[in-house]
């Protein structure tokens, strides 16, 4: 697993399935979660303690992350889902999850 630290938050990032699914297990309700859209790639978590909504460029920061350590690091624009984790629903696949509530899609 791949732990970043940005302007005072923790960020996240599965390196596989296995530890995707532990991401989202043991993320709290208001962190944030992070997933290239519509292609494989890995999970992204912003622990969010204060449960306040985080400023764009921390967004933005995870979401180049999430870019960089999937397979897709080399296309230039590529879409990132982000919501909060209390918006994803695991299934019983391990690392794949269902969006309940997307809160929105940002280029990166």
């Amino acid at each position: 697993m791949i732990e970043d630290h940005f302007r005072g938050y923790v960020i996240w990032i599965g390196r596989n399935q296995d530890e995707n699914d532990e991401l989202v297990t043991k993320a709290s309700p208001e962190d944030y979660w992070l997933h290239l859209a519509s292609v494989p790639s890995p999970h992204c978590i912003i622990d969010n303690p204060s449960g306040k909504r985080i400023h764009h460029k921390i967004i933005k920061h995870a979401a180049y992350l999430t870019k960089k350590y999937s397979k897709y690091s080399h296309v230039q624009k590529i879409d990132v889902c982000v919501t909060r984790i209390k918006f994803i629903k695991k299934t019983n696949k391990k690392g794949l999850v269902t969006v309940l509530n997307l809160i929105k899609i940002i280029n990166s």
